[in-house]
C-alpha cells in the first residue's frame, strides 16, 4: 500500500530524526538528563526506526500503482 509506505517514511523520518538530535544532545550537552547519554537506549532506537524506515521502503518499492496493474 502506498499511502501506508508513506505514512512509515515520514513517521520513520521524524522518528530518525528525534533520535540522533537526542544523541547529538547528550554528547553536546554536558548538563544534561542522564537519559540523553544512555546509549544502549539510543542505539535501539535507531535500530528501531531504520526498521520503520525499512517497512516504509518495502511498501513503497514493492506497491502497485493503478497505471502498472492496467498494464499487467
Amino acid at each position: 500500500d502506498p499511502r501506508l509506505g508513506r505514512g512509515l517514511a515520514w513517521f520513520g523520518g521524524v522518528y530518525m530524526a528525534g533520535s540522533i538530535a537526542r544523541i547529538v544532545v547528550g554528547t553536546a550537552a554536558p548538563s544534561a538528563p542522564a537519559w540523553f547519554s544512555a546509549w544502549i537506549p539510543a542505539f535501539f532506537h535507531l535500530v528501531l526506526a531504520g526498521f520503520v524506515l525499512a517497512a516504509a521502503h518495502f511498501h513503497l518499492r514493492h506497491s502497485r500503482t493503478p497505471e502498472a496493474a492496467a498494464r499487467a
